[in-house]
């Protein structure tokens, strides 16, 4: 697990995606781990808050096209190698009896910001890129993001975002609504959310459906991505 970290205190447990030579880029082994990490502070009781971050000047870049090698795409897809771990993530972020907060720094773009859909929250620097890149490079989005994104931004915003693949800043971010706050410094805000949530843990968790998932079910409708 060495490019994913995990840290807990006071209550919050910080999971960093660490991989900052390349950005952060997702492999399939990372993702593998990633669900394990989630897995583990989602168990630990002394854990109230997670914290999802990036190490370096990213994020993360998206999806390491590089490690996918001579794979061919299927249909716009890159196939279960990513898919299946990465909803196996998606499924953890939407379900987890955790507030699950996405803290992003630098580059965050296509099954980055997938990831960051799925959390509960999240805060975003001022610089901070965001993108849906999908269309670039002739890929669909094949974890929740069609839904996730319409429902954080609306239908015409998100179909902009999508079919142009242009980069954001966070401040933009804010303005779409699509960040919970967007600070220079992130860690204050970060505790903040969780301090206030934390007030309410775990009886919030235990007896309240989650308000913000499209159909209130964890991942999204079946035959929809």
């Amino acid at each position: 697990m060495a490019d994913i970290t995990t840290t807990v205190d006071d209550g919050v447990g910080t999971i960093t995606l660490d991989r900052p030579d390349a950005l952060n880029a997702l492999t399939g082994e990372m993702l593998v781990d990633l669900a394990a990490a989630l897995d583990r502070l989602g168990a630990d009781d002394t854990v109230e808050v997670i914290v999802l971050t990036g190490a370096g000047r990213a994020f993360s870049a998206g999806v390491d096209l590089k490690a996918l090698g001579q794979r061919r795409l299927d249909g716009g897809k890159v196939g279960d190698v990513l898919d299946l771990p990465a909803r196996e993530v998606t499924s953890r972020l939407t379900t987890i009896p955790k507030l699950v907060v996405a803290k992003v720094n630098g580059f965050c773009f296509t099954g980055a910001l997938e990831l960051v859909l799925a959390c509960d929250l999240a805060v975003a620097a001022d610089t901070a890129k965001f993108g849906d890149t999908h269309a670039k490079f002739g890929l669909r989005p094949t974890w929740g993001m069609s839904q996730r994104l319409v429902a954080a931004v609306g239908i015409v915003r998100a179909r902009e975002l999508s079919y142009t693949a242009r980069q954001f800043t966070g401040a933009e971010a804010q303005k779409l609504e699509l960040p919970n706050g967007n600070v220079v410094e992130l860690p204050p805000l970060a505790e903040s959310f969780g301090g206030q949530a934390r007030q309410n843990q775990p009886r919030q968790r235990d007896r309240q459906p989650r308000p913000d998932q499209p159909g209130n079910a964890g991942e999204p409708a079946a035959g929809s991505e």
